[in-house]
């Protein structure tokens, strides 16, 4: 069987999925997430559209630069192998690659 990419037939709505309630997660219910494919509560890969639901400073528009490093430093093991219950994801080398 052939290897299938997960963005291959990509809905590009995020709108189209259910928003996720994190309400018992301070930070991360300040981010809307969108899961597609997979979810927080079950390990292995995930398809999730995710955006800051409030601005980084109070008042002022947060740009789309921004916003990508704030939901890439939020998606820290998103996609785990390792229940979150029982062990911690400490993104201490988070690296980020933009190309435009």
């Amino acid at each position: 069987m052939p290897e299938v990419s997960m963005a291959e037939g990509l809905v590009l709505d995020p709108e189209a999925f259910e928003v996720l309630n994190l309400d018992a997660f301070p930070y991360i219910s300040n981010i809307e997430w969108r899961f597609e494919e997979g979810s927080f509560y079950d390990p292995g890969p995930v398809l999730v559209h995710a955006r800051p639901k409030i601005p980084l400073i109070s008042n002022e528009t947060t740009s789309g630069l921004a916003e990508m490093i704030i939901v890439a430093d939020s998606a820290n093991g998103i996609s785990q192998e390792l229940t979150m219950g029982e062990f911690v994801y400490v993104p201490v080398d988070l690296m980020i690659s933009i190309v435009y």
